[in-house]
């Protein structure tokens, strides 16, 4: 493989509901696993290891970020991931039942809607995307007392698969009941043929018309009448600048 060559390992399994060391030993084994077949980044599904937010350590590749499952709705949210210049973007869900077809359940929250929002960030982004999916069984839809519910209803709901940053996807579909790794061999360099063509934060961008403020500010859960004042100010001068 190139230097530009990044394999990547997208998990679609079970979480070890509401079982700390069982995720924490669940998430070794698969990582070993993946590690064995040359992964050099492994993807998992939201809400895997119960116990979040509960941070490690970070570790730099080439660069990734992520968002949650409907996090992928929100525009100015995937701007701002975007802006970041992300190469490999982890999609984390949970979950997803297929749509019935006519039935009142919603397609937004369906494993092909879903599948649908990471795919176009992925062409959003000219980054690729491991949508990464849980599933869940017979036993986790008791635990969680779901059955009937909107998600996470039935056994299954894996829906796993990796994107290219022109949206086509990389990995073949597999059994919504499956407990697998996909893997892929990632071109990076096909970033740039994309970006050259749209890039929504570079060339294809407006800030001449629009741009986005973000205050990455830590907030405290007790905010000074002086603090607030100088918070207003900031933020006039913000906006103008």
């Amino acid at each position: 493989m190139s230097p530009r060559t990044v394999r990547v390992a997208c998990t679609q399994a079970e979480p070890a509901w509401l079982d700390l060391p069982a995720a924490v030993a669940k998430t070794c084994h698969l990582i070993a696993e993946a590690s064995s077949r040359g992964a050099q980044l492994v993807a998992f599904p939201e809400c895997w290891i119960p116990g979040y937010p509960l941070w490690i350590w970070s570790r730099p590749l080439d660069f990734d970020l992520n968002l949650a499952c409907w996090e992928h709705i929100q525009p100015l949210l995937k701007f701002n991931t975007i802006a970041q210049r992300e190469e490999i973007h982890v999609a984390a869900w949970p979950s997803l039942t297929p749509h019935s077809g006519g039935g009142p359940d919603m397609w937004s929250m369906s494993a092909e809607g879903c599948q649908t929002l990471s795919r176009t960030y992925a062409i959003e982004a000219n980054a690729f995307v491991l949508h990464c999916t849980a599933v869940v069984s017979s036993k986790g839809v008791e635990v969680h007392g779901t059955a009937g519910g909107a998600i996470m209803n039935a056994p299954g709901g894996g829906s796993s698969a990796i994107f290219g940053p022109d949206g086509r996807r990389l990995t073949e579909p597999v059994d919504d009941t499956a407990e697998t790794i996909l893997y892929a061999d990632l071109d990076m360099d096909a970033i740039h043929r994309t970006e050259m063509f749209a890039d929504c934060t570079g060339h294809y961008s407006r800030p001449d018309l629009m741009r986005l403020v973000v205050d990455g500010d830590i907030k405290t859960a007790v905010l000074s009448h002086g603090d607030a004042e100088r918070d207003a100010t900031d933020d006039e001068t913000a906006l103008v600048v």
